[in-house]
């Protein structure tokens, strides 16, 4: 379901954010795992279920793990619950299983995976690699699992929120949901529609417009002038997601990083990728470059 479509925006946002605050705290979190997992069923039944069954089996992993944290059965778990997710994200091609699932023409683009598979695998490994180094504890319910795999406000952000950050907000008690920070909520909300349903889809449509009358006679300055148009449609699609993100996580008292620091303000590519994404980058040092996880070397 696209978040800027009409459905989302007068139908299942409304309808989510009024049954969540008509709800008693305790039962909050499970109404926004309902609603994520609603979510997500009304993308792809089928594709749906294997990120459920996969959720399940990573509370399953995740429970075992903390019987023994840092033990050789726990990293005979955590091996196995990387392995599984590994399995999945490249078994699977798109919404659907085999034979459709490889493209027979160009079997390169085998290698290329739905993005909800990768952030499903990016969370699974951020929950059990937490688990296991005794940085949070594991979910006692599998409910609770599912709500961080599945969080749906969170989806834009990618697969970089990371399970200890996401866990203090598990207790709906450090949910803050004051007039101020939901107006704030609001008004990110709208930047990001505003980028994503006009600045983008427009400067897209103008790039996919020139390119199709493009001929061998188009001008250089035609040509430079619809690559910049694409290139700044894909940033503001890109931008317009992550500010959709953070608003609409903050209607529901989650506060997370801002992900983005303005990234064209950048004087160098190295700059540019520390600024493009700071969760990515915090999920890299702390499960990729970490010596307990990679090594010391």
């Amino acid at each position: 379901m696209p978040f800027d479509s009409l459905t989302f925006l007068v139908l299942f946002l409304p309808a989510s954010m009024i049954v969540y605050y008509l709800f008693p705290p305790k039962l909050r979190n499970g109404c926004l795992t309902v609603f994520s997992l609603a979510f997500l069923l009304v993308g792809d039944f089928l594709y749906a279920l294997v990120l459920l069954g996969s959720g399940l089996l990573d509370w399953f992993a995740g429970r075992k793990i903390a019987q023994n944290p840092g033990s050789t059965h726990a990293k005979r778990w955590l091996i196995a619950g990387l392995a599984k997710s590994g399995v999945i994200l490249l078994s699977l091609k798109q919404y659907v299983f085999l034979p459709e699932v490889f493209y027979a023409k160009y079997p390169a683009l085998n290698l290329l995976i739905p993005l909800g598979l990768a952030v499903c695998f990016f969370k699974s490994v951020s929950y059990l690699a937490d688990v296991f180094s005794g940085a949070a504890a594991p979910q006692r319910s599998p409910f609770g699992l599912l709500l961080y795999l599945f969080f749906y406000p969170a989806l834009p952000f990618g697969p970089a929120v990371r399970y200890r950050d996401f866990l203090p907000y598990m207790d709906p008690k450090n949910r803050r949901t004051e007039p101020g920070l939901i107006l704030n909520g609001l008004w990110s909300l709208a930047k990001g529609l505003f980028k994503i349903a006009l600045l983008s889809h427009y400067l897209l449509l103008l790039w996919q417009t020139v390119i199709s009358g493009m001929d061998g006679g188009t001008g250089t300055l035609t040509a430079v002038s619809a690559l910049l148009c694409a290139a700044f449609g894909v940033y503001f699609l890109w931008s317009g997601s992550q500010d959709f993100a953070l608003g609409l996580s903050g209607l529901y008292g989650f506060r997370f990083l801002k992900p983005d620091d303005y990234p064209l303000m950048a004087t160098g590519l190295p700059e540019l990728v520390r600024r493009a994404d700071r969760h990515i980058a915090l999920w890299l040092e702390t499960y990729v470059y970490s010596p307990r996880f990679a090594g010391d070397n």
